[in-house]
């Protein structure tokens, strides 16, 4: 571990005829007070008639990349956003998307998960509702 609360683990593994592989995990420590959040309004909205919902998230530290994945309930990516520079910084940001794919199709009423993913440490999970009326 060092001053920033990061720990190390490396994982020697080897078979019985000598070949190894190295594994390393990094791991950041936050305190609760830093703990990053995501939350979702309006939650149900609809991806119809331009309406969309906000993510809005917090980060302790600044992340060199990230991205705002959304999956439907089979586990399927439907929509995938690699976050901008401004994004990545200590504070809170929000993000807003209007409930369609990738692809600019509107998505049909149904639940849906949200993740947030950043480099450094952390990866948020959220539940959307979407209903088409």
């Amino acid at each position: 571990t060092d001053e920033m609360g990061e720990i190390l683990i490396i994982n020697n593994i080897s078979d019985n005829v000598g070949n190894v592989i190295t594994d390393t995990l990094k791991y950041t420590l936050i305190s609760g007070d830093q703990e990053s959040f995501l939350i979702n309004y309006p939650n149900p909205f609809s991806s119809l008639d331009n309406e969309q919902t906000f993510f809005r998230y917090s980060l302790p530290i600044d992340s060199e990349d990230g991205s705002l994945i959304i999956y439907d309930a089979t586990g399927k990516v439907v929509f995938l956003k690699s976050l901008e520079v401004d994004e990545l910084s200590v504070g809170t940001h929000t993000i807003s998307w209007t409930g369609i794919t990738s692809y600019g199709l509107p998505l049909a009423s149904g639940v849906y998960f949200s993740v947030i993913k950043f480099s450094n440490y952390i990866t948020r999970t959220n539940k959307v509702a979407i209903i088409n009326d």
